[in-house]
């Protein structure tokens, strides 16, 4: 097997964090509803640039960014942090 082989198979094995599995489930979402990043910066009245850090798991929220976000579309905090949920 070849370096680059073994590479892949630890880059698949690595295990998921909570702030990438909560980005992905905010992405399922808004891409449920049609919303855009920045349509979600306007609805939730938050940062153009905090939306983009958390859908790429640069910035893990805090509660009350949490707690806005899931207002903004319509779930719930809980539904957002649950990595078996299914929100596509």
């Amino acid at each position: 097997m070849s370096n680059e082989s073994v590479l892949a198979i630890r880059v698949t094995e690595k295990k998921m964090t909570e702030t990438e599995k909560f980005a992905i489930n905010l992405k399922r979402r808004m891409d449920r509803l049609r919303i855009t990043p920045a349509r979600l910066a306007q609805l939730s009245g938050l940062p153009r640039s905090t939306i983009s850090r958390v859908l790429k798991a640069q910035r893990t929220p805090g509660l009350e960014t949490l707690s806005i976000l899931a207002n903004a579309l319509g779930t719930t905090s809980s539904a957002l942090l649950d990595s078996k949920t299914r929100l596509a």
